[in-house]
């Protein structure tokens, strides 16, 4: 992620590298469940009982070693881009994300 955020640096990296540094920081944040308390609720809901700590505890390790790769990434690109961009490009990601998963709960997609 790191390489990816350097590598737009340089002067001829196309808005494609937002694109894909985009997709990648929201990935991170969604693995990140320890935040989101409504993912955490779904992962007690479906995960079998007997698994359940073992999946909360691979999740909580998972975030934990995710956040300081999503702030050095965050800060990267807001050396590179103006700050409105990330939060903009991944509420965006966000939307889209959750149109998609609300169509598919009714079955028209």
């Amino acid at each position: 992620m790191l390489v990816l955020a350097l590598v737009a640096c340089l002067p001829w990296q196309g808005p494609w590298v937002v694109a894909v540094l985009c997709v990648v920081m929201f990935a991170v944040g969604w693995l990140s469940v320890d935040i989101n308390i409504k993912a955490k609720t779904a992962i007690q809901l479906f995960i079998d009982p007997d698994c359940l700590g073992k999946v909360l505890g691979m999740s909580t390790s998972i975030s934990y070693i995710l956040i300081p790769f999503s702030l050095v990434i965050a800060g990267a690109m807001s050396e590179i881009w103006p700050a409105f961009v990330l939060p903009m490009s991944n509420g965006a990601l966000l939307v889209v994300i959750l149109i998609l998963l609300w169509s598919m709960d009714r079955g028209t997609v």
